[in-house]
């Protein structure tokens, strides 16, 4: 997942949640007394965090900024580009495979860092891979956008700082 940013989100980027849901209205109040000076809307209700995204208590609320996502294209997945559901997780351990019980072509693979499900598994519906699951369109799958050069340059500027931070600790 994209580290949350706060100067690219009070200009408007989208932002997530951990668990990919949108969180809208992010206000930065300064100078005020409180543990978090950032407040924002999800699903109807406030939240307030702390300037780097963090929230005060469970982390399924941490903020991330939202991947920005093509439909998805088996081609692309062909030529190695990054695939992500809807809600940002990394789809890793792609294979696809035609089912003849079915009679229809399918993918398989691994979702996000801790085992959510082994191998989840997507069908062709319409020219696309839907996921049959009951969690509905949140696992459907897109294309991630590459990152830009300014991207890539401001997170090599970012880790070259962190390691100096480390360092002088």
């Amino acid at each position: 997942m994209k580290p949350f940013n706060l100067e690219r989100a009070l200009a408007g980027d989208k932002v997530i949640t951990r668990d990919g849901r949108e969180v809208t209205q992010l206000v930065h109040f300064k100078n005020v007394e409180t543990s978090n000076d950032l407040f924002g809307v999800l699903e109807h209700c406030i939240l307030s965090w702390k300037e780097n995204g963090n929230y005060w208590g469970d982390d399924v609320f941490d903020l991330f900024m939202a991947p920005i996502m093509k439909p998805f294209d088996i081609n692309a997945v062909l030529r190695g580009e990054k695939v992500v559901t809807r809600n940002g997780c990394e789809v890793t351990n792609i294979e696809i495979y035609y089912s003849e019980v079915c009679k229809d072509y399918y993918l398989r693979g691994v979702v996000g860092d801790a085992v959510m499900f082994n191998g989840g598994s997507w069908c062709m519906r319409s020219g696309k891979f839907k996921y049959k699951s009951i969690d509905g369109p949140n696992w459907d799958l897109f294309i991630e956008e590459p990152k830009t050069l300014a991207e890539l340059e401001n997170e090599a500027i970012d880790r070259a700082i962190e390691n100096l931070c480390r360092e002088k600790n």
